[in-house]
């Protein structure tokens, strides 16, 4: 099953353990120089940054916690599989319907913040190792999702302090859902 992951350059150990796969990292790549790689994957996994002012950009972080702008809808090429979106505001972003209408069999994605771990695979992280376990199982995409939730049910990492404030990434990987749109 080919997979290829793409997230901030301080998630990159995560994702890796995550997906099984060295994810491309913003930084070093940033957007306009982008590999357009995504049109043979079975499985794509993003965990970038979403901002709600800017619907159309993700952001990518250094190490030191630097911003930086990784990728635009605008350089969204041709995509196919399974699309997993980690970032904050991903459900309610236009990157759903710009998936769909590039060839994304399927977006999942979740409301507002979604909370990970940097050094351990928790969250969207084990939403994702466990939804490419399904889907590599050949089970549909909405059983691979079921798989998913129940495995990170299971997961004894609730909550970690971000910022002085108690978050739970299990939670919000629980409420990641098959995004549809008008157009799907």
């Amino acid at each position: 099953m080919r997979t290829i992951a793409y997230c901030t350059e301080a998630a990159r150990e995560a994702v890796r353990r995550a997906v099984g796969v060295e994810p491309l990292t913003s930084p070093p790549l940033s957007a306009g120089n982008v590999p357009d790689v995504w049109a043979d994957a079975d499985f794509a996994y993003v965990r970038l940054h979403g901002r709600p002012d800017v619907p159309d950009t993700w952001f990518g972080e250094s190490a030191a916690g630097d911003a930086i702008t990784a990728m635009t809808i605008g350089d969204l090429g041709a995509v196919s599989g399974v699309w997993l979106l980690a970032n904050c505001y991903g459900a309610e972003s236009p990157w759903v319907a710009a998936l769909y209408r590039a060839g994304a069999r399927a977006v999942i994605a979740g409301d507002g913040p979604n909370y990970a771990a940097r050094n351990r695979v928790a969250g969207s992280d084990l939403l994702a190792r466990w939804l490419r376990y399904g889907l590599a199982l050949g089970l549909s995409v909405q059983w691979a999702l079921r798989l998913a939730k129940a495995r990170v049910s299971l997961s004894t990492f609730s909550r970690a302090e971000v910022n002085g404030r108690i978050v739970r990434p299990n939670a919000d990987a629980l409420a990641f859902q098959i995004q549809r749109t008008k157009e799907t």
